[in-house]
């Protein structure tokens, strides 16, 4: 749909722009009008990418929710059972990591789950249920004589772990950085990998 170079800057362009909004101030307060601002775009470049406010409210979640699943893929890629803690570690790490973009992704995603039905579903199907999955064949990797049932909710129980810790260093300020070694959360999420 989108051959020339210029309508895919655009698009994303005013993409960039609504998940900051959207993560900023959601849904209902974040205008297409400001959005076309500050994408530097006329009003009519949204309808004709995203055809409506609503449209480009899932298609920024969506973009967010496949970007995190494409860096747990590659963070979780198969390997042998020695490595899965490592693996596990690093994936949990780099969901944590710092950056003013992966900060606004966290709190579109954290809103989202907060004010909407539809981008808990959004969540539920393109990042969760694969998350379980593979964590899931980590998990018997790690533990091999855990039932599947055992090691869906073990990895449930890490992606709880990464969620809370996501929102728990959302809300810290860098002065809390050293905290953070210590956090409760950590240790739970070093427990539920290492028995």
């Amino acid at each position: 749909m989108y051959t020339d170079k210029r309508g895919v800057a655009t698009r994303d362009q005013i993409l960039r722009q609504a998940i900051r909004l959207f993560a900023e101030r959601g849904y209902e307060a974040a205008s297409i009008r400001h959005i076309a601002h500050d994408a530097g775009v006329n009003y009519a470049a949204i309808n004709y990418h995203f055809r409506s406010k609503r449209q480009l409210y899932l298609t920024a979640v969506a973009h967010v929710l496949d970007r995190g699943r494409k860096r747990a893929d590659t963070l979780l890629s198969p390997h042998d059972g020695r490595q899965s803690c490592k693996s596990l570690a690093r994936w949990f790490d780099n969901c944590l990591m710092d950056g003013r973009t992966r900060n606004i992704e966290h709190e579109l995603v954290i809103r989202g789950l907060l004010e909407d039905s539809e981008v808990r579903q959004l969540v539920q199907d393109r990042l969760l249920s694969p998350l379980v999955e593979r964590l899931s064949t980590i998990v018997v990797e790690i533990y091999p004589k855990q039932s599947a049932r055992e090691a869906a909710s073990r990895a449930t129980a890490i992606i709880a772990c990464c969620m809370c810790a996501s929102y728990q260093r959302l809300l810290w300020n860098q002065k809390h950085r050293s905290t953070w070694e210590k956090s409760p959360i950590r240790v739970m999420f070093r427990a539920l990998v290492s028995g």
